[in-house]
């Protein structure tokens, strides 16, 4: 339970991908959101800063530089109070 103030990820596209990834969301009130990247081990690895964004639907466009492997992303909302569902990503090896 949101308490009304649901955000909502959809599957990282493309996935696999090789340089760049986009991120569908959607916020049902004004947050502050941001983004990062785990690896299997748990360790962070990139993180795209938090930035306000009204009510309604979103892209980020990530571009993380990161080796090939697989990694866990992770939509961080409300100064990390609210935290959203993992979804797994695959770099492909170059």
């Amino acid at each position: 339970p949101d308490g009304g103030d649901a955000v909502r990820l959809t599957a990282p596209y493309p996935n696999p991908f090789t340089d760049e990834v986009t991120l569908h969301f959607e916020t049902d009130a004004a947050a502050g959101i941001g983004v990062k990247l785990y690896d299997l081990l748990g360790r962070e690895v990139y993180a795209v800063p938090s930035r306000s964004f009204a009510a309604g639907r979103h892209l980020i466009r990530v571009r993380p530089g990161l080796a090939g492997g697989v990694y866990l992303l992770r939509l961080v909302a409300d100064d990390g109070r609210r935290q959203r569902l993992l979804h797994k990503m695959i770099v492909a090896a170059d």
